[in-house]
């Protein structure tokens, strides 16, 4: 059974799996965060699929997220900052830790630090298209997307530093509060607070401007 702390955000892995994030921690008090595998559901079954849980703790203390991102069999998350704070990409691998963790769950496991990037505005959802060759990170005031050969199809094997090139930044200020990013294609769909979707074409990401988000 999946308990609801402060569910942020959803990724799908390579193997059909959805993640769940339980990862948001405004106060920054939480001693670890919980993932939680469980294969894609038929949204016209009514058959309950069981949830397998496993805990991580942020190396340097707790830290808030929003973002879930999957690749290569890792798990990344992506911490939620106010400028000029840089931005963290700590890096999880899902592994059964079972001693002295009750059924189906896991012992809190450190992720490793990786990239700091510094954004223009708080990471509040983000996800990877399906060949790994984009990413995008979105905020309430706009859009960054990493485009090209070696975005994010090495992140298993170079870590997030992969992510060090300069990404396409959209603004889309007055659209809510923006809340989670999806590709679908490589077009990025976003919602909001409002339950608002917007489409974004590949065109109007690729024409604008790229930004040196380097720390």
């Amino acid at each position: 059974i999946a308990s609801n702390l402060d569910w942020e955000d959803l990724a799908l892995d390579q193997q059909g799996n959805l993640w769940v994030g339980d990862i948001g921690d405004n106060l920054r008090w939480r001693s670890s965060i919980t993932l939680y595998r469980v294969p894609e559901p038929d949204p016209r079954s009514r058959t309950t699929a069981r949830a397998t849980a496993f805990a991580f703790m942020h190396p340097d203390g707790p830290r808030d997220a929003e973002s879930l991102l999957a690749r290569e069999g890792r798990l990344f998350v992506v911490s939620k900052v106010e400028p000029p704070e840089v931005t963290t990409v700590y890096a999880a691998e899902p592994e059964p830790h079972t001693s002295l963790a009750p059924p189906g769950q896991s012992l809190p496991a450190p992720m490793s630090r990786g990239t700091g990037l510094k954004f223009a505005f708080p990471i509040t959802g983000g996800d990877v298209s399906r060949d790994g060759k984009r990413l995008a990170l979105t905020g309430c005031d706009g859009l960054y997307v990493f485009v090209g050969e070696g975005a994010v199809q090495d992140l298993r094997t170079n870590g997030v530093r992969s992510l060090r090139q300069q990404p396409h930044l959209l603004w889309h200020k007055g659209n809510g509060q923006v809340e989670a990013a999806g590709f679908d294609g490589y077009d990025v769909v976003l919602t909001n607070e409002q339950r608002q979707l917007f489409r974004v074409s590949a065109r109007a990401y690729e024409n604008a401007p790229q930004v040196n988000v380097s720390p």
